[in-house]
């Protein structure tokens, strides 16, 4: 579930959604990609009002666990290849009341 977006290797991230961040750190999974037991990283974005979250895997993220983020304009880290990634990417997935939804 979930899609593939590039901005390149190294590009900046910006909040998808605005929300507080409740998770940042590995997702426990080791793919047949991953480099020498890399797991994956793994954000998570929460808007309690609307209750939708987004997840970001792959990348190197700066934002910590409580911060407010606002969309488009909080940089929350780095498009890299981090854990089972064949390439730099980012790999989200939009919820909704817990369901998966587009991302646009």
């Amino acid at each position: 579930e979930g899609e593939d977006w590039t901005s390149g290797c190294g590009g900046w991230l910006y909040a998808p959604i605005s929300g507080v961040v409740t998770y940042n750190g590995l997702d426990g999974y080791v793919g047949p990609h991953a480099r020498s037991g890399e797991q994956n990283t793994m954000l998570t974005i929460r808007d309690a009002r609307s209750g939708e979250s987004v997840t970001l895997f792959h990348g190197v993220y700066s934002v910590r666990v409580g911060t407010r983020v606002e969309a488009g304009v909080t940089r929350i880290g780095f498009e890299d290849k981090v854990g089972n990634a064949t390439g730099c990417h980012s790999h989200i997935v939009r919820k909704r009341h817990g369901a998966v939804i587009p991302l646009r």
